[in-house]
C-alpha cells in the first residue's frame, strides 16, 4: 500500500454514483481512477497498482467478480470492496478472496471506513 495518498480504482456503471464516490474518496485523502465497466478498466493501463478496488458487482458485460478474478490471474490483487444491491451475491464475493461487500445503499462514512479497513489489511 502507498503510504501517501492511496490510489482507489472505482468500477461503477452509474456515472452519478461514480462521480459521488470519487468526490467522497478524494476529500477523504485518496487518489482515484474511475471506469464505467470492467472492460474499460482492462483496456487502460493503470499508472500504478491500485491500493484498493471498489467495484459494482452487477456490471454490463463482465461482472465485478469476474473482473477481480481476471486481475488476480494477472497478478493484480488489491483488496476489493464489492458494491451490490443483491444480497444473494454473498457466496460469490467469498469465492474471490481478500474482499468485502457493501450493501447498497450505504452511507459515505461506511464506505470510507471499509476502504480504510481494506488498506490496513493489505
Amino acid at each position: 500500500m502507498s503510504t501517501d495518498n492511496p490510489h482507489i480504482v472505482i468500477v461503477e456503471d452509474d456515472p452519478g454514483l461514480s462521480q459521488a464516490l470519487e468526490q467522497l474518496l478524494q476529500v477523504s485523502g485518496y487518489s482515484t481512477s474511475s471506469f464505467e465497466s470492467a472492460e474499460a478498466l482492462l483496456k487502460t493501463p493503470l499508472p500504478e497498482h491500485p491500493d484498493c478496488l471498489l467495484v459494482e458487482t452487477d456490471l454490463p458485460g463482465m461482472s465485478g467478480y469476474e473482473l477481480r478474478k481476471r486481475l488476480a490471474a494477472e497478478g493484480v490483487v488489491p483488496p476489493s470492496i464489492f458494491m451490490t444491491a443483491d444480497e444473494s451475491m454473498e457466496p460469490e464475493a467469498e469465492s474471490v478472496g481478500n474482499t468485502r461487500r457493501l450493501q447498497k445503499p450505504f452511507l459515505g462514512r461506511t464506505l470510507v471506513g471499509a476502504v480504510r479497513h481494506a488498506l490496513v489489511l493489505n
